[in-house]
C-alpha cells in the first residue's frame, strides 16, 4: 500500500486544520484503499512540486494553479467544491467601514492582494481595474502578499492596508452575500468592511490528483468526495467551507484561463504554467 500527501497551504480559516486534515485523511484511506496523510505547504509553489513529484497524491489548489497542473500534465482536477450549490465565486475588493466608498478615490493607498496565483485575492480584482480603466500596476502607492484570505481581512481593519482582495459568495440570483472572506463560513459575524466593487464569476478551487497517482485510485478519490457522509461535509466545511463536490465539467476552466492569458499578456505577474 503507498503513502499519499493530502495537500493544504498552511489555512488560517480554521482553528486546528492539522487535526481537521488527519481525519479527512483517515476517511479517505479507508474509502480509497490507499492511505493519505496530512501535507501542509508553505505557498503554492511548494504543493504545486510536490503533486509533480508524487509526494502529494491530492491537493487542495485555487483555480488558477490548478489550470496549470493539468496544461503542465503533472496532475488533473477530480473534483470542485461546491459552496451553497454553487462552483463558482466572486472576487472582491474591500475597504475600512465608514471610509471612501468608490475605487478611484484609494489611489495612492496601501493594497494588500493574497497571493500571485490567487484568482480572487490578486488576478481578478487586477484584471477588473483595468477594465474600469485603471491600471493596477502603478494606481496603488504600496502593495503586498499576505497570503491569506483572512490576512487581508486583518490587514485592512487593522489600518495596515487601505485596500484588499478576497472572495465572496451571493445568494443565488441576488447581490446578497452568503458568505466571504470577512465572514465565518456561514455567513455570520461580518466583519466592519465596506464593499468597492466585485468581479466574476470565479471557478472555484478543486482537488487536484497527481499524475503519479494511480487512476484506480483517482476515481476512488473522485467517488469519495462525490458520496461524502454527513461527518466528511463536516469537516470539509470546517477546512473548505464546503459540505458537497461536483465534477468538473468540459470547459469549466476556460473563461479562466482566457483571462489569465491576457493577464500575462499584459505583464501582470503570475507565475508562468509549471
Amino acid at each position: 500500500m503507498s503513502r499519499w500527501g493530502f495537500g493544504i497551504v498552511r489555512a488560517d480559516t480554521v482553528a486546528a486544520p492539522q487535526a481537521v486534515l488527519a481525519e479527512i485523511c483517515s476517511l479517505a484511506s479507508a474509502a480509497t484503499g490507499e492511505t493519505f496523510v496530512p501535507l501542509f505547504a508553505e505557498s503554492y509553489r511548494e504543493l504545486a512540486a510536490a503533486l509533480a513529484s508524487g509526494k502529494a497524491g491530492l491537493a487542495w489548489m485555487p483555480p488558477i494553479p490548478a489550470v496549470d497542473i493539468e496544461e503542465s500534465g503533472a496532475g488533473a482536477v477530480l473534483a470542485l467544491p461546491a459552496r451553497k450549490g454553487s462552483a463558482t465565486y466572486h472576487a472582491a475588493l474591500i475597504a475600512r467601514r465608514g471610509g471612501a466608498r468608490t475605487i478611484q478615490e484609494y489611489a495612492g493607498k496601501r493594497v494588500a492582494w493574497v497571493d500571485a496565483e490567487s484568482a480572487s485575492g490578486y488576478v481578478i480584482p487586477r484584471l477588473h481595474l483595468a477594465s474600469l480603466g485603471v491600471d493596477p500596476t502603478s494606481f496603488f502607492g504600496s502593495e503586498t502578499f499576505v497570503k491569506t484570505h483572512m490576512a487581508v481581512v486583518e490587514a485592512v481593519l487593522a489600518g495596515r492596508a487601505d485596500v484588499g482582495a478576497t472572495y465572496c459568495n451571493f445568494e443565488a440570483g441576488t447581490k446578497n452575500v452568503s458568505n466571504a472572506g470577512w465572514t465565518d463560513a456561514d455567513g455570520s459575524n461580518a466583519r466592519a468592511v465596506e464593499v468597492l466593487t466585485t468581479a466574476g464569476p470565479i471557478p472555484n478551487d478543486a482537488i487536484v490528483g497527481s499524475s503519479k497517482l494511480p487512476l484506480p485510485t483517482r476515481a476512488a478519490v473522485t467517488r469519495f468526495l462525490l458520496e461524502v457522509s454527513a461527518r466528511e461535509k463536516q469537516l470539509f466545511e470546517q477546512l473548505l467551507r464546503a459540505t458537497e463536490f461536483r465534477v468538473s465539467r468540459a470547459g469549466h476552466f476556460e473563461p479562466l484561463k482566457h483571462m489569465v492569458r491576457i493577464a500575462r499578456v499584459r505583464g501582470m505577474s503570475i507565475p508562468p504554467p509549471r
